[in-house]
């Protein structure tokens, strides 16, 4: 004899499969048991499902599953009602590793800018600071490592000699960038 869908459903509702955990099998109960989906709802597992399977406390594996009755439904909301297939390796709790995002520093962005054949040229802070959305201070500290690690020339732009300080300064990628060109 067959047993068609609508029969399933008139038996049992709504079968589905789904993964789980043996949570516990405990000694009172005769050999059956108490899994949780993944979901976290708990289903009751019969003692025959738990002994053909020799499932244990902390095995995974996969059950259909349909919705408990009576007074039960409340506390376990699914029992197992057939199809159980033990997961070896399987560990729905880890995380998948996701690749490691990693920021841009203002020294790359800097010199990303910079290497754009459109901004291949001497820039002040304030004009870096401005393309990059970012205060000229952050700019400032950030050119002067460069600077210090030989990464980026620095050019002092004076007005009188008598100055202590410069006037302005220009940054490059390249000396060259400073060189004017008469041909």
């Amino acid at each position: 004899m067959d047993i068609t869908q609508e029969q399933l459903k008139k038996l049992f509702g709504d079968v589905k499969e789904v993964a789980m955990i043996m949570e516990r099998v405990p000694h009172n109960a005769g050999g059956a048991g108490f899994g949780i989906t993944t979901s976290g709802e708990a289903c009751f597992v019969g003692k025959n499902y738990i002994e053909n399977n020799d499932l244990q406390e902390g095995d995974f594996f996969t059950a259909r599953v349909a919705p408990n009755v009576g007074h039960h439904k409340t506390s376990t909301p699914y029992k197992v009602v057939g199809k159980v297939s033990r997961l070896e390796g399987f560990d729905p709790f880890a995380e998948e590793p996701s690749p490691k995002v990693q920021q841009a520093t203002l020294e790359d962005r800097i010199m990303d800018l910079m290497r754009d054949e459109e901004h291949s040229y001497p820039h002040r802070v304030g004009e870096l600071a401005s393309k990059l959305t970012t205060d000229t201070a952050s700019v400032q500290l950030a050119l002067q490592r460069m600077h210090n690690a030989g990464e980026i020339w620095e050019a002092k732009i004076e007005r009188k000699g008598t100055q202590t300080k410069a006037s302005y300064v220009l940054w490059a990628l390249d000396d060259e960038w400073f060189a004017l060109d008469y041909e």
